[in-house]
């Protein structure tokens, strides 16, 4: 296993934090080295339950400081308050921001990807490093796109600078969607 996602969305007691502080404790007993990332995924963005953006924050605060998670994920599209004090709260804590951002309708056009990722990158800058892009493998009709490699090449002038990525996104054999 290379990562664990707990999705605490889905945990019985997810508003009493010091329920979830102890199941995050025997997750990582549990699972011992194996990175875990915790997320919360709000009801906007297709998760099970609605949270308020206060106990958003001090949810992800609590859990970075644990030391149990190794990284959070954030909303990246939350409000730029909101995501501006996550960020600084999980990297204060010395663990990884994952930003993510869902759209169940449709693959975004290039387009508009290169466009999110910009205005991510400059409303919440982070350290240069690795990041994270996810895609649910369909194309811009919403179709499961075929097995495959595809090349994922984005470049974009942030703050005067001209900044090139590409990811390489492998899809393994057709499966259902």
């Amino acid at each position: 296993m290379d990562v664990v996602e707990w999705r605490v969305d889905f945990f019985e007691d997810v508003f009493q934090t010091e329920k979830v502080l102890q199941a995050a404790r025997e997750l990582r007993a549990a699972l011992g080295e194996t990175p875990i990332l915790f997320t919360f995924r709000t009801k906007k963005e297709g998760g099970e339950k609605e949270i308020g953006m206060p106990e958003y924050t001090a949810l992800n605060k609590a859990v970075a400081e644990s030391g149990y998670v190794d990284a959070v994920d954030v909303e990246v599209f939350s409000g730029d308050e909101i995501v501006k004090e996550n960020i600084a709260n999980i990297h204060a804590a010395n663990k990884i921001v994952v930003g993510s951002n869902h759209d169940f309708f449709a693959t975004p056009e290039k387009a508009e990807l290169i466009r999110r990722l910009c205005t991510s990158q400059l409303t919440h800058p982070s350290p240069d490093g690795l990041w994270h892009i996810s895609w649910d493998g369909r194309d811009e009709d919403g179709f499961p796109v075929p097995a495959g490699t595809y090349t994922l090449a984005a470049e974009a002038v942030i703050c005067g600078v001209r900044q090139k990525a590409t990811a390489v996104i492998r899809v393994p054999g057709a499966r259902a969607w």
